[in-house]
């Protein structure tokens, strides 16, 4: 999965880089229908998690050729020569803490994850927070791709403003969006009950925690955004003590949960993430306006 994960995003690159977005959109299609593909044809030959893993490679590896496909007459487009191309060792000082804000990213579910293993009724609280934590991946994605956006658009301080009113408009429409599912009942049920097909227990258990998850758009909208723009200005240091932050907030707000004997692991966790992206956005804010 590596090599064809890192071809991928070679291939995104220059397709954003001439703001063809809509084929990244393409291989994602791509790649979910070669997901379902694969799965009906490898569960008459495999068992287990093998059918998940080669389901995953294979669809993967097809989104990873269509998209190199695509983005060839864009790269056969591109300047023979243009700017110095910078060494390797600039490259490892702008790339190390973009590798530290990708691990932070999953880092801090499994963080999470040590505390919730602790509290009452630990499986409960872990299939709880998984539950939540999933629903957020799916309505909050959109957020993530501020951070693409806005390094591929921004060039020069005016763009910088439309950037920040667009994010502005992104955190109001995905954090009123989770408003709106979750504080509304038959809504509520309807994501809880009908789609997700929750029992009577967990849909009561996770309720709390995603009816404060509106707070966790507002976090992901601004750390994304003062992630691309610092990207965008080549000024990645920062991103790296922000990753360390992020990862401190959760392991403070799950030692907090433990020595206040918290009950819902849902809650924790939820209030673990919003104060992960909450710190992390106010730090890179800072940083920017400085």
């Amino acid at each position: 999965i590596p090599p064809t994960s890192i071809l991928r995003s070679l291939a995104y690159a220059i397709l954003m880089a001439e703001r063809k977005t809509i084929y990244v959109t393409l291989g994602t299609v791509i790649r979910l229908a070669g997901l379902a593909g694969l799965l009906a044809v490898l569960t008459d030959w495999f068992s287990g998690a093998v059918i998940g893993m080669l389901a995953l490679a294979g669809c993967i590896t097809v989104e990873t050729i269509v998209a190199l496909i695509i983005a060839y007459p864009a790269y056969k487009r591109l300047a023979a020569a243009g700017k110095p191309v910078p060494g390797y060792k600039e490259l490892w000082r702008f790339s190390w803490p973009i590798m530290m804000m990708q691990t932070a990213e999953s880092g801090v579910a499994l963080t999470a994850n040590f505390f919730l293993g602790r509290l009452p009724r630990p499986e409960l609280a872990l299939a709880a927070f998984a539950v939540s934590e999933s629903i957020m991946r799916v309505l909050l994605s959109p957020l993530r791709n501020l951070i693409h956006t806005t390094q591929t658009l921004v060039r020069n301080r005016a763009d910088a403003r439309v950037i920040v009113i667009f994010a502005l408009h992104s955190a109001v429409i995905f954090g009123g969006l989770t408003l709106l599912l979750f504080h509304v009942p038959g809504l509520r049920n309807l994501v809880l009950y009908d789609i997700m097909g929750l029992p009577a227990h967990m849909a009561e258990y996770v309720t709390a925690a995603v009816k404060i998850s509106f707070l966790l758009a507002l976090g992901m909208a601004g750390a994304g955004l003062a992630r691309g723009l610092l990207i965008a200005s080549r000024n990645t240091g920062a991103i790296a003590a922000s990753s360390v932050l992020r990862v401190l907030a959760v392991l403070a707000v799950g030692a907090t949960a433990l020595a206040t004997d918290a009950k819902n692991g849902a809650m924790v966790g939820m209030i673990a993430l919003i104060v992960a992206f909450g710190s992390e956005a106010v730090l890179l804010l800072w940083r920017l306006i400085r």
